[in-house]
């Protein structure tokens, strides 16, 4: 059966035009008493129209719960990237399958200082490159704030050697929640979207061959304090050609439901 918090993400790749392979990771709890959960991938060899068993990548036999699965394709291999968040350890661990996620292997990157709200791994992949980059929500290096962490790796995620890294704004005493990333198929930037607890989206880019950091000052993608929540779920993408980025939102704080 499957977990109540189990967030499904479904993604597609482009490195194989003429068989659209899909993908498709989430929570799952296997066992009677349900405290196994477990980070659980579905592939599709057919573009969609069916769909293979459950693989459990992270779990099955553990009693860690393994939360908040997100997925990725991209690099130079053209693999296909898991990120997954252990609960129990507060671990951050990756995955990558070069079969077309027939099955994957497990790469742990670290511990992290999980603040009062949930990890949330983000995982992207640079196409042209072999950077994989993973963000999310941590407590910020000094201690107190909630701030956007990022680490990557350059080799196509066999090793993660960086540190975790907090991104801009973590010592302006503004907690920082809910990245949302992407990487540009047009090979040009990482683009990232998260919200302050000024209830502002802000937004950052970066290029995909790490020759530059993130913006110093990010971008306020909205100044009105009622435009977003503090835990609102974001989408963003950029257009292939121009490496222009597109940010939605959805609000919640004050209801009913909108989306921007």
């Amino acid at each position: 059966f499957w977990d109540s918090y189990a967030k499904p993400v479904i993604w597609t790749d482009s490195f194989d035009w003429s068989t659209w392979y899909g993908y498709l990771t989430c929570e799952g709890s296997f066992d009677a008493t349900g405290t196994n959960i477990n980070s659980v991938a579905f592939n599709s060899v057919d573009g969609g129209a069916t769909w293979g068993n459950a693989l459990v990548v992270f779990g099955n036999t553990d009693t860690e719960t393994w939360r908040d699965s997100d997925g990725s394709y991209g690099t130079s291999p053209s693999r296909v990237f898991l990120a997954t968040f252990n609960d129990t350890t507060d671990t951050l661990h990756a995955a990558y399958s070069d079969d077309f996620g027939v099955s994957y292997t497990t790469v742990a990157i670290g511990p992290l200082t999980p603040g009062a709200h949930a990890v949330d791994p983000d995982i992207e992949a640079a196409t042209g490159v072999n950077h994989v980059m993973v963000v999310g929500t941590h407590q910020s290096l000094a201690g107190t704030d909630d701030a956007i962490f990022q680490t990557y790796s350059t080799d196509a995620g066999n090793t993660w050697p960086n540190p975790f890294w907090n991104l801009e704004g973590n010592n302006s005493g503004i907690n920082e929640f809910a990245a949302e990333l992407t990487a540009n198929e047009g090979g040009a930037s990482w683009h990232l979207a998260y919200t302050g607890q000024d209830w502002w989206v802000r937004y950052s880019q970066r290029p995909q061959d790490l020759s530059a950091f993130w913006q110093a000052t990010p971008d306020i993608v909205n100044d009105v304090d009622w435009a977003s929540a503090a835990y609102a779920k974001k989408g963003i993408a950029s257009n292939w050609a121009t490496d222009v980025p597109t940010i939605a939102w959805a609000d919640y704080r004050n209801g009913p439901y909108e989306i921007w």
